[in-house]
């Protein structure tokens, strides 16, 4: 059996002796030799559902105070004034990040170009979205899916769902606005308010959700 093969060379330096494991010296980041320790950046879509109910009790709460406010503004302004104040809002941490698009800069300019006065509650919900550190020192990242062309996510599906419950779709809270138009024209009230058929959610998530009514009726403000 061979022996220990022998160094060539020795050493007339004494090596400092260190914890540090064996591999550590291989490792290279950003100029810097030896482990580095980066925090993670997390990733979160924000839910809106709260933001539907404060809007209503806030809503009822400047009606019960002003009321000429609520003659000269229904409900339903009242949320698609809102809702459309929630996406600026989600784009302005998109241009904050770096990765706005061209609608979402287009609503900035938009919203920008008006003198707007928001409710405190409201505001202070707004106010308080957007990427955050918590008391780790993880980052989180706001991210959100943006509707389509049209203001909504398309027909709803097992897939698409979930969006309708968690964020506004602003074509949705506008048909609303319209739908309060028609009641207030139309003396007899003698009509059916339904959603649109892209907005009809597919016939798999009507038959999974059983008690689901196509023909929603809208109780006008």
């Amino acid at each position: 059996m061979p022996g220990i093969p022998q160094p060539k060379k020795l050493s007339t330096q004494a090596s400092e002796l260190t914890n540090d494991i064996l591999w550590k010296e291989g490792l290279v980041l950003d100029g810097e030799v030896g482990l580095v320790n980066a925090r993670p950046i997390q990733e979160f879509s924000p839910d809106a559902s709260g933001f539907e109910t404060l809007l209503e009790e806030e809503y009822k709460a400047i009606s019960d105070v002003d009321k000429a406010f609520v003659k000269a503004i229904p409900q339903s302004v009242y949320n698609h004034f809102h809702h459309v104040l929630y996406w600026y809002r989600l784009s302005m941490q998109a241009v904050a990040n770096g990765v706005s698009s061209r609608e979402q800069e287009q609503l900035i300019n938009v919203v920008n170009s008006h003198d707007i006065c928001v409710p405190s509650g409201a505001a202070a919900y707004l106010a308080g979205l957007g990427d955050f550190e918590d008391v780790t020192g993880v980052k989180h990242r706001m991210t959100s899916t943006e509707p389509n062309d049209l203001g909504h996510f398309g027909r709803a599906t097992a897939q698409t769902h979930h969006l309708y419950e968690t964020s506004p779709a602003p074509a949705i809270s506008l048909q609303r606005v319209l739908e309060d138009l028609h009641y207030t024209n139309d003396l007899l009230h003698l009509y059916s308010v339904s959603l649109k058929a892209d907005f009809i959610p597919s016939f798999q998530l009507r038959k999974h959700f059983a008690s689901y009514i196509i023909n929603i009726p809208l109780k006008p403000s």
